[in-house]
């Protein structure tokens, strides 16, 4: 590959491919490439690259939906192992409550609240979806605490004052069945988009 011209090696089974169909191609390469195919010898595909998209890295799908999240910052890991065994929170911990619309994935979360904690923090999660009645435990580590311009900022609850910040977590501990539930709201929610 260059930058205009892809070469393809075709298998015994990759069928007639004509020239000037339009193609996407996909490797172990970062983008994804759109192109026409310019040439066909029977072996090999020469593809005119029009175009070259980055490939998201995530292991699993980000999506913006409803997921109620509860969460309190751990003083350190012992915090975290108590919670993940025995649903312990930290002596004189806070539980916050964000806005349910986020930003998530089977990996992550973010979303808009106050900064309560900083980068690098690790937070215990409680987790559920709608329409299941599991409520699940996590932690996660705090990637990213980003003000939220003021004219962007608003209530999302009565009882809260307006969110200040937008934060991101990476999942450190999760359990197999939140994942797919998360991974599965996902899918819904991505499902009902595209047949709007």
């Amino acid at each position: 590959m260059d930058s205009e011209v892809l070469w393809v090696e075709l298998g015994a089974s990759s069928g007639e491919v004509a020239i000037g169909a339009r193609v996407i191609v996909e490797g172990p390469w970062a983008v994804r490439v759109l192109g026409t195919v310019a040439g066909n010898d029977g072996s090999s595909l020469c593809i005119a690259a029009t175009r070259a998209i980055e490939r998201d890295r995530r292991a699993a799908p980000r999506v913006v939906g409803g997921v109620d999240v509860r969460y309190a910052v751990a003083a350190d890991e012992s915090e975290a192992e108590a919670w993940m065994s025995r649903g312990e929170l930290p002596l004189g911990g806070a539980w916050y409550v964000p806005d349910p619309f986020m930003s998530f994935s089977a990996t992550g979360l973010k979303f808009e609240h106050r900064a309560v904690a900083d980068e690098g923090d690790l937070i215990l999660l409680q987790i559920s979806v709608p329409r299941r009645p599991e409520v699940w435990r996590a932690t996660a580590r705090v990637v990213r605490v980003l003000p939220i311009p003021e004219h962007e900022r608003g209530m999302f609850m009565e009882s809260e004052p307006p969110a200040t910040h937008r934060v991101a977590v990476h999942f450190e501990k999760v359990g197999r069945e939140a994942r797919e539930a998360l991974t599965a709201r996902g899918l819904e929610i991505m499902r009902v988009r595209s047949r709007v």
